[in-house]
């Protein structure tokens, strides 16, 4: 073989390669949120979220690689939207109107509220909120009415930021601090239970709104990433695997 022949070889071979590079090499989808486990978890665990091991599933095979970290929800939206992350997970329509949003959704979130076990009060609509002082984390959506009374009556709220809000309002409300606060089921009751927490209780819920991935809209990509995330969702449900994930976390498929 002479050595020309080798040079074109050579040349074909990395044809060949850079041919399928981009895919192989894509950009990774950044996705940002602060923790709010069993949808999205401590990024260093083997259970990183069901949201995320969702979207690995269909990512990943698309040549796609996902970096999700977390990051306080107010910073997660006002950065993604200005195109510095790629999404916010366990988003509804309402937090980020303007994002780019999947058809299909992956998940219902129901907004709660809890109370220290000791308590006799419990949700019956907006009037019943009046008399407490309600924790509420900044910049969360939680569908009507309650968002329409939180604005209404900003004196009754207690607003955290930062991440970790969860364990502060139980804490808030183990001490009196605050009469209850409001936070998604699924999510608190993970929490109590890898926590061994029994010093707080459910006091009734709102009506459940979709939950998903939601992608910048300075994001050229972001129409594609919502489609392939739609398409893919319904691809894990009829191949199994989507309950394989969801059986990490002890969740039962929402439809």
């Amino acid at each position: 073989m002479t050595g020309l022949t080798k040079i074109g070889l050579s040349l074909l071979a990395l044809l060949a390669f850079t041919s399928v590079a981009p895919s192989i090499y894509a950009e990774p989808i950044s996705l940002r949120a602060d923790a709010w486990c069993p949808i999205n978890c401590d990024p260093k665990s083997d259970k990183p979220g069901y949201m995320i091991e969702i979207a690995k599933a269909v990512f990943g095979p698309a040549g796609i690689p996902v970096d999700y970290q977390t990051l306080n929800w107010a910073r997660a939206i006002a950065d993604a939207r200005t195109g510095t992350y790629s999404g916010i997970i366990g988003a509804a329509k309402t937090d980020a109107p303007d994002f780019i949003y999947p058809d299909n959704e992956l998940g219902l979130s129901s907004s709660c509220f809890f109370v220290k076990s000791e308590s006799t009060w419990s949700y019956a609509g907006p009037d019943s909120l009046k008399d407490i002082t309600l924790g509420v984390t900044k910049d969360y959506t939680y569908g009507d009415p309650l968002d329409a009374f939180i604005k209404a009556n900003p004196s009754k709220m207690q607003v955290l930021a930062g991440e970790d809000t969860l364990p502060k309002n139980i804490k808030m409300a183990e001490l009196d601090r605050i009469g209850a606060f409001v936070d998604d089921r699924n999510v608190v009751a993970y929490y109590m239970q890898q926590n061994k927490v029994t010093t707080i209780k459910q006091a009734g819920c709102l009506a459940a709104t979709a939950s998903y991935i939601a992608f910048s809209p300075a994001n050229p990509n972001a129409k594609k990433y919502a489609q392939m995330l739609s398409d893919g969702i319904v691809s894990l449900r009829q191949s199994g695997k989507l309950k394989t994930i969801l059986d990490h976390y002890g969740l039962s498929d929402w439809k």
